[in-house]
């Protein structure tokens, strides 16, 4: 009994831990639905934030409609002065706005600035106005502008004054220089007024081309958005209906002195051609005339015989 008793314990022991693998297995088979349900919610979730990324799918477009949206990058630079050193001149402050400094957000969703490379942070994103980098330095360069619209799928055409480098469905990017000194002075001299800055400003302007409704909505609320305060808004140039109106009204006014020009340039062209006309008239009368004449000239004249009496010709005498 003793020798069976040494051989039973193992088997037991054996069997105890088959028993336990068996429910191992069974709990797992049990909880691998649960893990598959969780894995599907995961896999709709992500289907669904995909669709929502994806309006166009399924939110209609307006034909044949047209939307701008003004806007003006820029840079203010000032001079130091006595502060300057060899490697900061200047104070410069980078900025993206409105014409009149109206709220972009609405259309906007983010604007990244991307600086000089010697920088230490040299991007900068920035997701609420004011759209705007301050920084010193001491040399002028070109800076990058990247924006991105809040409907990621706009079709859309850059109308530019500046330099236009990219535009695609889901960005603009352009580039701004920062101006340190005046136009035409040489670079690395002091200005004669230190207190009064160098501002360097590009108007634009993003049409976008049959857009979606809501996103045409979001375009017409700039307009009536409110002002953002920027730091150096008091050296901003003006952006106003006056001045519209009196470019509009100078081009109305060139453009009807070029119609009466043109047409006292076409009655002159006019009265120019009916005297080539009636030239040509005349010298193809002259023509006519002259051919005739030389037609009848050219003809041979036909000889005259006068018959006698007795009907035949009539001898003259000899002398």
């Amino acid at each position: 009994m003793l020798y069976y008793y040494y051989y039973a314990i193992p088997v037991l022991v054996i069997l105890d831990f088959m028993a336990g693998e068996e429910e191992k297995v069974e709990e797992e088979k049990a909880e691998e639905p649960e893990k598959r349900t969780e894995e599907d919610e995961k896999a709709e979730t992500k289907t669904e934030t995909k669709a929502a990324a994806e309006p166009s799918a399924v939110t209609p477009r307006l034909d044949n409609t047209t939307a701008s949206l003004p806007i003006v990058s820029g840079s203010v630079a000032f001079y130091l002065g006595k502060k300057a050193d060899e490697y900061q001149t200047h104070e410069w402050t980078l900025y993206l706005r409105g014409p009149r400094n109206e709220d972009l957000s609405v259309a906007i969703a983010k604007v990244i600035f991307h600086l000089h490379p010697s920088f230490a942070q040299s991007v900068r994103e920035l997701t609420e106005p004011p759209y705007e980098v301050t920084e010193r330095g001491w040399g002028e360069f070109e800076a990058q502008i990247k924006i991105e619209w809040k409907d990621p799928t706009e079709h859309m055409t850059m109308v530019s004054a500046g330099s236009w480098i990219h535009c695609d469905l889901i960005s603009l990017q352009m580039s701004q220089p920062i101006k340190l000194y005046p136009a035409g002075a040489p670079p690395n001299t002091e200005p004669s007024d230190p207190g009064t800055p160098v501002v360097y400003e590009i108007y634009d302007e993003v049409v976008f081309t049959d857009p979606t409704e809501s996103f045409f909505q979001q375009l017409q609320k700039v307009a009536r958005a409110p002002v953002i305060k920027y730091t150096h808004e008091l050296h901003f140039p003006e952006y106003d209906d006056k001045e519209d109106m009196k470019a509009l009204l100078e081009a109305k006014q060139f453009l009807e002195e070029e119609l009466t020009l043109a047409k006292e340039r076409l009655k002159q062209v006019d009265g120019d051609l009916m005297e080539v006309d009636e030239a040509l008239r005349q010298q193809h009368e002259q023509r006519k005339a002259a051919s005739a004449a030389a037609s009848a000239s050219s003809r041979p004249k036909a000889q005259i015989t006068r018959p006698s009496s007795a009907g035949s010709p009539t001898k003259r005498p000899k002398a």
